[in-house]
């Protein structure tokens, strides 16, 4: 067919249900796709009725072996699925090391796009210190996660989708062809609108200043040098709190000694999961002190989320999303990983916001161009010739 505004159905899974950040930017351009009439469905696995937080923190707290079974039996079943011949299967894995699980797949991989969250471990300098950092974080991905399982990705007949021109080049050089780019969109769910966000006592007030991190609980996060900068800077002003919303990953009880070892409690508090946007739209400055993008999406949907609202923002230095950020942006700082003394500097001049939207930080195509790439992409996999 040769319509110029004809769109295949476009069918999504996300393999990893853990990675909450993917699951959003899923979920942003399938209601984006469907609002230009565009057939676009996500699947999930038995038992999982929505993609909600609530729901998939509810499944992956399952035993590993019922998760396995379900997402064989989800792979397996693909085609029965699908309603149209023209269908186009997007695939969310982990890393490059996951592409031999296409070769499980029910369904022809001429038209399966394959998009990775993130990127493969190898034993450089880099990996070497997040392992002492954190070895029984990092010990496991170290050989689930290791480049050599991603070789079996070298002869499937799929399209590979890379967040970012890092993670082209890094395809590429793993001998994968047909390697497309492109960015995440950004789009708060209705329901995320509704809740309201309920601060701490004396966290509330026009005199405070909000200083929030949203995210795991892994060293190689950053969290521990929030913490370490955010003592030094609350002993010098009074005005700062820091509100950490942490998701059940991570050792989250060493968090909370190296508060009470600093003896920070009435400053700091831990809110566990919230509703993303409310929080957002309440912080003065997000920090997302990353010390490398190991377990971090490709881009963080938080930056995407931050610059949506205008939240300013104090992040590191990460090669991976280096080229998304605008450098003279005001209202976002960058400093260099593990800098502590840096971020307490940064901490100490954070003003409030005032509800004030800063304007973008962000240095990428308009939501709506971004939008027609991943239809351009869909048309092209699924065999439609588009009218120029």
């Amino acid at each position: 067919m040769t319509r110029e505004n004809y769109d295949p159905a476009i069918v999504f899974i996300v393999l990893n249900l853990r990675m909450g950040g993917q699951v959003t930017a899923i979920n942003a351009l399938i209601t984006l796709l469907k609002q230009k009439g565009v057939e676009a469905t996500l699947l999930l696995p038995i038992g999982v009725t929505s993609a909600d937080k609530t729901a998939l923190d509810a499944y992956i707290t399952l035993p590993f072996w019922v998760r396995l079974k379900e997402t064989w039996h989800l792979l397996r079943n693909i085609r029965l699925k699908m309603q149209r011949p023209d269908s186009v299967l997007h695939l969310v894995l982990p890393s490059p090391a996951f592409s031999w699980l296409v070769w499980l797949v029910d369904f022809p991989q001429e038209r399966i796009l394959i998009q990775y969250e993130g990127a493969v471990t190898r034993w450089d300098q880099a990996h070497r210190q997040a392992f002492w950092d954190d070895p029984g974080m990092l010990a496991p991905r170290m050989i689930i996660n290791h480049h050599s399982w991603s070789l079996a990705g070298r002869w499937l007949a799929a399209s590979h989708l890379a967040i970012g021109s890092h993670a082209a080049t890094a395809l590429k050089s793993l001998g994968y062809d047909k390697v497309s780019t492109a960015t995440n969109l950004t789009l708060f769910a209705p329901e995320d609108h509704a809740p309201q966000l309920e601060l701490p006592v004396d966290f509330d007030n026009e005199t405070i200043t909000l200083v929030g991190y949203i995210g795991h609980c892994f060293a190689v996060k950053g969290v521990d040098d929030l913490l370490a900068a955010f003592a030094r800077a609350a002993n010098q002003t009074s005005h700062l709190r820091l509100l950490l919303a942490l998701s059940g990953d991570g050792n989250a009880t060493r968090i909370r000694k190296a508060i009470q070892h600093c003896h920070m409690g009435d400053k700091v508090a831990i809110l566990g999961l919230v509703p993303t946007q409310r929080l957002l739209e309440r912080l003065d400055v997000l920090v997302l002190p990353y010390r490398a993008a190991m377990t971090t999406t490709l881009f963080p949907s938080l930056l995407l989320e931050a610059d949506s609202v205008g939240c300013p923002v104090i992040t590191t230095a990460i090669p991976e999303w280096r080229e998304i950020l605008a450098p003279d942006a005001p209202h976002l700082t960058v400093l260099p990983p593990r800098d502590v003394l840096a971020l307490a500097r940064a901490l100490m001049q954070a003003t409030r916001r005032n509800g004030q939207n800063h304007g973008s930080f962000l240095q990428l195509p308009s939501q709506e161009e971004r939008l027609e790439h991943m239809r351009s992409l869909y048309r092209q996999l699924s065999g439609i010739a588009v009218m120029t």
